[in-house]
């Protein structure tokens, strides 16, 4: 995480956001505008845990307000660049498992590759579940291990990535319904240089 923590947002834009994660960014819009259309919810209070820069948060602003966005991340820098971008959303630089905003309830919890950086998992999704109005929406996308490579060479290449633990599809299903007492939907995004599920949950 020490990489993740010094690099600037403006870089860390450039280096990851149009190769990488652009389509899982899709991915995740599409599945919670399908769902306030379901439920019919209008500028819904959304918070996105580890926000980087805020490139969600931006397109969310798509379909609510700025003020009922939330985020929070580990990085000054990466806090510092969102609020650049959403200066009346509200930002906090806090670890992912706390959640500074216990007297909101969130009609939908984000988190968009970055889970595997995350130090106490399970308490994390305890956490979103915790925040989410009843029968709230919790998307988390994310890396699985790569069954391609020798197990070596994926610890190796996750212990350069900053990796806390990088899930397998079954770990992060099992610790989703082990919060929320439901099975998790979930669709492969990606199958190559890297696995990427997304799990979405409703409380």
């Amino acid at each position: 995480m020490k990489f993740y923590k010094l690099i600037n947002g403006f870089l860390y834009d450039k280096l990851f956001g149009p190769f990488w994660f652009r389509p899982f960014y899709s991915a995740l819009m599409k599945e919670v505008k399908k769902y306030f259309i379901e439920k019919q919810i209008q500028n819904p209070i959304i918070l996105d845990v580890a926000c980087g820069t805020g490139n969600v948060l931006f397109l969310l602003k798509n379909i609510t307000i700025e003020n009922n966005l939330y985020g929070t991340d580990y990085s000054k820098n990466m806090t510092k660049a969102t609020i650049q971008k959403l200066p009346n959303a509200h930002i906090e630089t806090v670890s992912s498992e706390i959640m500074p905003f216990q007297n909101i309830s969130f009609d939908c919890v984000v988190n968009t590759i970055s889970f595997h950086h995350f130090p106490h998992q399970l308490e994390t999704i305890k956490q979103m579940k915790s925040v989410l109005k009843n029968n709230g929406l919790l998307v988390i996308i994310d890396v699985v291990p790569f069954s391609y490579l020798p197990y070596f060479f994926t610890k190796l290449f996750h212990s350069f990535d900053g990796a806390f633990h990088v899930c397998s599809k079954k770990e992060m299903t099992d610790m989703i319904e082990n919060v929320f007492h439901k099975k998790p939907t979930v669709v492969q995004l990606s199958h190559f240089p890297l696995p990427v599920f997304m799990y979405s949950v409703h409380s």
